[in-house]
């Protein structure tokens, strides 16, 4: 049904790829029926979201921003094209009125699989032996924006990425080419169970012929702060005592799993 709770996933896999999207309103029960359907005003917005996200949003944050809106028209069908940045997205189609509820239909074309898909888990899902399982306590946003001043003795130029762990679930950032001081502007969220365990911060240098060079790593409390809070650490290597670079973070951890 179109309604403004509906929320859809879909994956960029290529940088600035363009996207065309047609949301269809309408039945195929008969033509009188879907004239009817026409009535409705209709649109949709396309907001920007962690990269590892695999549940519903439920409130806007800075790293969250909605790049794309097409306000409600009186259409049977509305269109969008454009390039989108690489990353992950929710699609939410929107009527005029609350409560406006109709059949539609939905179709994204790009160069690559979008993997798009309905999400309807507001969180993680106890399993079939739910007796042994333990339910999330927090959830964590780390959004990594940035480095500055990254160091190497080997190599010149670098190729940096960030790769993040929590609790066994791992992600990160994709690969920013030629620079000492890259810019990700990558999020990623995590349920965590065990809230005294740090999340863990690599970055690394990518090299296509060897094997990636370690560059520094980070242990992030994450501690309750229900704000997002801007965080400057510095990146360190068991080996030295010297710092080999810093990272720039915004952390937002919230009892309330439903705050983000």
């Amino acid at each position: 049904n179109l309604r403004c709770i509906s929320q859809f996933l879909l994956d960029v896999g290529v940088d600035g790829d363009e996207l065309l999207i047609q949301l269809l309103q309408g039945s195929s029960d008969g033509e009188q029926n879907s004239v009817a359907m026409q009535s409705l005003l209709i649109g949709f917005s396309i907001i920007k979201v962690e990269e590892n996200r695999k549940y519903r949003l439920h409130k806007l944050w800075d790293h969250t921003p909605v790049l794309v809106v097409c306000d409600p028209i009186r259409r049977r069908q509305i269109y969008y094209r454009g390039p989108i940045a690489q990353g992950r997205y929710i699609l939410v189609p929107t009527a005029h009125k609350p409560g406006d509820e109709g059949p539609f239909l939905l179709r994204i074309f790009s160069s690559k699989d979008t993997k798009l898909r309905n999400i309807k888990r507001d969180m993680p899902k106890p399993p079939i032996f739910w007796c042994l399982w333990s339910a999330p306590l927090w959830i964590t946003v780390v959004h990594i924006k940035s480095a500055e001043e990254l160091k190497s003795e080997r190599f010149r130029s670098l190729n940096p990425y960030c790769t993040i762990k929590c609790e066994g679930e791992k992600a990160r950032t994709p690969v920013d080419h030629n620079t000492k001081d890259p810019h990700w502007d990558s999020a990623f969220v995590f349920y965590r169970k065990k809230t005294d365990k740090p999340i863990e911060i690599k970055v690394f240098n990518h090299k296509a012929l060897l094997w990636d060079q370690f560059l520094g790593e980070v242990q992030l409390p994450a501690t309750l702060n229900h704000q997002p809070t801007l965080l400057r650490v510095q990146l360190m290597d068991k080996s030295t005592t010297s710092g080999h670079g810093g990272l720039l973070l915004q952390v937002l951890t919230d009892d309330n799993l439903s705050a983000v």
